[in-house]
């Protein structure tokens, strides 16, 4: 059992925190979430967005993926565990 806020950043394992009413990608496996507020300070050319998440999902077998932008903010993000 672990500790894990909602939209804490992350890589890979079966706990995603996604916006309400987005569609887990079935095909397609999590692979990493990034809470933006903690990257923005690091963001020198000021290129992603001060808050929200990326939340990235990928089958690397088949060269797929899917990326997602959203700006909920972390405490009313879905969590989700989905073994893979």
């Amino acid at each position: 059992e672990m500790k894990i806020l909602l939209g804490q950043s992350r890589y890979g394992g079966a706990i995603v925190d996604l916006p309400n009413g987005f569609e887990y990608p079935e095909d397609l496996c999590f692979a990493a979430q990034l809470d933006l507020t903690q990257f923005s300070p690091f963001d020198k050319s000021g290129l992603l967005p001060k808050t929200g998440q990326l939340i990235f999902f990928a089958d690397i077998m088949n060269d797929k993926g899917k990326v997602i932008y959203t700006n909920t903010p972390n405490d009313k993000l879905v969590r989700v565990i989905k073994e893979h």
